[in-house]
């Protein structure tokens, strides 16, 4: 039989002078008393009834109760203690345990023993945290019929222990005198950023943080040889202390010979030129690991590493060393995935990542955006090959140059069409969220069918309709675009704290070379902010505006029609599983019945299916999105809820008349709910969206809408479908 805990315990370290030496007399104290407890509780020794457990009883929920403060969450807590719980919806868990990465409850059996250490680990946990006089207790309850137990700590923090002042020992804290005047100067402009700020509790588990950013601050400044340590000094009769560094700072080196090993195909001076620093330079550890990611995005290396040689001594100059491993040169690679938007699609790729050498890299690509399976009405099907060459070193080592030529099939709410081209990227790139790209692009391509047409409150005229299909329309297009990246994420894939923004534009030039003039620009802006460790807040607003002119607008006989048909390459749209989630991929605002005319003389046959979109010249979107994790699913999955808006429409004064319909280019609302999985070959993302102010066309089929303006009947009378109001968005990665 286990020891008998009783309903009520506290236990606080006896001793103020224990308490000023932080801990280790404490402890020994309070392992005398808890060793008292266990082996003679009694009611005598003032403790109240026992309760009594066995070696079934399970603990059922685990609280914490606070006196007055509270600084820690109760995840933060739970990670301290022994014992577990059995948590709520127990039946339900346990009925759905054989899904994927869902366990059942399992055990959680309570051990007194246990219970008595959980209370002196919490004790020294918050002593390590800058409280030295926490009074840690406890209350029981068992539920004798479920044999269930449920255990609330009862926690009085007490007063903190507060920053007073930050000294430095070894390097002087009056002007540094063994550090150089600008040295000196940067580092004490560093520190204050590194060090906790003055008035902040005490906490002894974030010290080797700072001893880690100081020895990281002067290996970045030319001391490879740093060590830092940090201890406070405490005034318990005051609540405060003083934190001082121990900084060690070794000789101020410059950097000598570098050394290359491991190169096969590729010549030393190629890998040399990916470094920030050169011989003469101070040494820099921030630029070594910058040098080691240049190298490293050749795409040729498996493996870099730019080091200090073993047993190098602290000296005014050092060698370096690369150590570098090839990969293999010809590499195939290829990715598959489904959305609802273009259905199953592939990728394939032959890559050489050493093309007459110099690390060029040349691939052949192609992409199969079948359609299969998608969900969407209208689906995105397209096919594309490429051929690119990538020269990695054009007079700097961030500046590189992607350029080769295209072809493709597309088969989508534009036109079905297929066109060729070439693209050249001038790429300045500083890391992946810092670049700047200058784009050049010559297009042609042959409309064979497309999907537009236009009408009013009154009937359709089939006729009207064909003659603005434009079928063989010939569209060129020959253009210059720049694009910025810049941001700070703290995790690119899944990203929980930061900003990035991408402005883009793009204008044509050259008439003769362009069947429609325009210039284009779109800026969007992502925000990140976690709310605490589970809990996270993402939002994305974007603003952008088309203004044509020269060819971009009639040109003599030409209809408006005719010429927004040549710019729906470029038009905005909005909607669908990365925009306005309860609607359509592209169906927010102005669309059009997706009429499909089949002439087999004598009969002419029409059919509608859906809507088109028709996109905008201007437009202007925004997503809040609150985020937290899925219960039972751990790290790997997360709940979405959003609220998400956009409008698009046509302010120039010649496509006003585009979309007919008066309702489709104000604001329009949507909110909804999102479930995703990370599995290791993918992300699985589940989304449901609701429309709040949906459009006169939205909650309506097009055929309806179709069928009374042609025959003349009142649009009150078409019927209106609620569940238009939902909308389903689907998608799965996977990479092989």
């Amino acid at each position: 039989m286990p020891p008998t805990p009783t309903g009520r315990r506290t236990d606080r370290c006896p001793g103020r002078a224990a308490a000023r030496e932080f801990g280790p007399a404490c402890l020994r104290i309070t392992g005398l008393l808890i060793a008292a407890t266990l082996l003679h509780a009694s009611p005598g020794l003032g403790q109240e009834t026992p309760i009594r457990t066995d070696l079934m009883t399970q603990v059922s929920e685990i609280r914490f109760r606070f006196v007055e403060s509270r600084s820690f969450t109760d995840a933060d807590l739970h990670s301290r203690i022994a014992l577990t719980e059995r948590g709520r919806f127990v039946g339900l868990r346990n009925f759905i345990s054989f899904l994927p990465m869902i366990d059942p409850v399992g055990d959680h059996p309570f051990d007194p023993i246990e219970l008595q250490r959980d209370v002196v680990r919490l004790r020294h946990f918050y002593r390590n945290a800058g409280f030295l006089y926490p009074r840690i207790s406890y209350d029981l309850r068992l539920d004798p019929e479920d044999n269930l137990i449920d255990i609330t700590f009862v926690i009085d923090e007490g007063p903190p222990i507060l920053l007073k002042a930050v000294q430095d020992s070894g390097i002087g804290s009056a002007g540094h005198p063994d550090l150089p005047d600008e040295v000196a100067a940067q580092w004490r402009r560093s520190r204050s950023r590194i060090v906790p700020e003055i008035g902040s509790r005490l906490n002894l588990y974030d010290f080797p943080r700072v001893e880690a950013a100081s020895i990281a601050w002067f290996r970045d400044n030319g001391y490879p040889f740093a060590r830092v340590e940090t201890s406070p000094a405490i005034d318990t009769a005051a609540r405060s202390y003083t934190l001082v560094l121990h900084v060690d700072t070794g000789p101020r080196s410059r950097i000598g010979t570098i050394n290359v090993t491991g190169e096969e195909s590729v010549r030393p001076r190629i890998i040399l030129r990916e470094l920030p620093f050169s011989t003469g330079d101070y040494y820099s550890s921030g630029k070594m690991l910058e040098g080691r990611r240049e190298i490293l995005s050749l795409g040729l290396f498996r493996r870099a590493i730019v080091t200090i040689p073993e047993g190098t001594l602290p000296a005014d100059t050092i060698p370096l060393s690369v150590e570098v491993s090839e990969g293999p040169a010809r590499v195939i690679g290829g990715s598959g995935g489904f959305d609802s938007r273009g259905g199953l699609t592939l990728q394939a790729e032959w890559l050489h990542r050493n093309f007459t050498g110099d690390a060029r890299t040349f691939s052949v690509s192609g992409l199969a955006q079948t359609g299969v399976w998608a969900t969407e009405r209208i689906p995105e099907i397209l096919y594309r090959g490429a051929i690119t060459l990538t020269q990695p070193y054009v007079f700097h080592r961030r500046l590189s140059l992607v350029f080769g030529p295209y072809i493709e099939f597309r088969d989508d709410y534009r036109d079905r069409s297929k066109g060729l081209g070439f693209t050249t990227n001038l790429i300045y790139q500083v890391d992946p969220l810092r670049s700047v790209a200058l784009r050049y692009t010559i297009s042609d391509r042959k409309i064979e069918e497309a999907r537009f047409g236009e009408y009013t409150s009154g009937a359709i005229d089939i006729l009207t309709l064909l003659s603005n299909l434009a079928k063989g329309t010939r569209v060129l297009k020959n253009s210059l675009a720049a694009q910025v990246s810049y941001g700070s994420l703290d995790d690119i894939s899944v990203p929980r704290e930061g900003y990035l923004l991408r402005p883009n534009a793009e204008v044509t030039f050259l008439p003769s070379l362009n069947s429609v003039e325009y210039f284009r620009f779109d800026l969007p802006v992502y925000a990140f902010y976690p709310l605490n460790d589970q809990f996270g807040f993402a939002s994305r607003l974007t603003v952008g505006s088309i203004l044509p002119f020269g060819k971009g607008l009639p040109q003599g006989d030409e209809t408006t029609t005719e010429k927004f048909l040549q710019l729906r390459d470029v038009v905005f749209t909005a909607g669908g599983p990365e925009d306005v989630r309860g609607w359509g991929a592209r169906l927010l605002g102005p669309k059009f019945p997706d009429i499909r005319v089949t002439s087999l003389s004598p009969d002419t046959t029409v059919a509608v299916d859906g809507y088109i979109p028709l996109g905008g010249l201007s437009r202007m979107t925004f997503s809040c999105e609150f985020r937290m994790p899925f219960p039972g699913l751990g790290q790997a999955g997360g709940i979405a809820v959003y609220f998400d808006g956009a409008r698009v429409w046509n302010a120039k004064p010649e496509f006003k008349s585009i979309g007919a319909w008066g309702d489709e280019d104000k604001f329009f609302y949507g909110t909804g709910l999102g479930v995703l999985y990370r599995l290791p070959f993918g992300t699985f993302r589940l989304d449901l969206g609701y429309k709040l102010n949906p459009s006169f066309q939205d909650l309506r089929e097009a055929s309806d809408v179709v069928k009374a303006l042609d025959e003349g009947t009142p649009l009150s009378d078409i019927p209106v479908y609620n569940s238009k109001r939902y909308h389903v968005h689907f998608s799965i990665s996977v990479t092989f």
